[in-house]
């Protein structure tokens, strides 16, 4: 696994249900058949597993512009609470979501909320929508975002490879 990405190294037809906590005995039946009603006890069983304080609603985020896009998810710039954020939106279409990736997504926020370090952007929180975000209509899968600090200065490719970018800490711990 990559371990801030939560994601395996595999293509999600190579996935094996999660097991313990991380997925359950309902992972098996979600795997198979994604049924709507397993998803939703994983999910409201997984969410239970982190702090309240880190739950953040959907409807509070605003989304200007997209920044990066990757194999699961792209990341916006946007606002939550007059703060600019990163927020990730996972491609939760029906072709990827599973008991997998919804442990993996649920760890990555309790891997991140643990971490305090200058070189890891802050988390803010995550949120589970299972409401479309257009229409506002119920959705058989859930909408998942990471909320983090938005640091400006360039992106970590360049800084890194390229020295180039002055990234700042504008935030405040929670």
């Amino acid at each position: 696994e990559y371990p801030l990405d939560g994601f395996p190294k595999s293509s999600p037809g190579d996935w094996k249900p999660a097991t313990g906590v991380e997925g359950g005995d309902i992972a098996a039946g979600v795997c198979g058949g994604g049924e709507v009603s397993a998803l939703r006890d994983l999910t409201a069983r997984l969410k239970t597993t982190l702090p309240a304080s880190l739950h953040i609603e959907a409807k509070d985020l605003v989304f200007t512009r997209k920044i990066g896009e990757g194999t699961f998810s792209e990341v916006f710039y946007g606002q939550w609470r007059s703060l600019e954020v990163a927020i990730k939106r996972l491609k939760t279409d029906t072709t990827l979501i599973n008991a997998d990736l919804l442990s993996s997504f649920f760890k990555e926020v309790r891997i991140l909320a643990e971490v305090r370090s200058p070189n890891v952007v802050l988390l803010l929180g995550y949120a589970c929508d299972w409401h479309d975000p257009e229409t506002h209509e119920p959705r058989p899968f859930p909408e998942l975002y990471l909320v983090t600090e938005y640091i400006t200065g360039g992106n970590l490719h360049a800084l890194i490879h390229q020295g180039r970018g002055q990234p700042s800490r504008p935030l405040p711990d929670r």
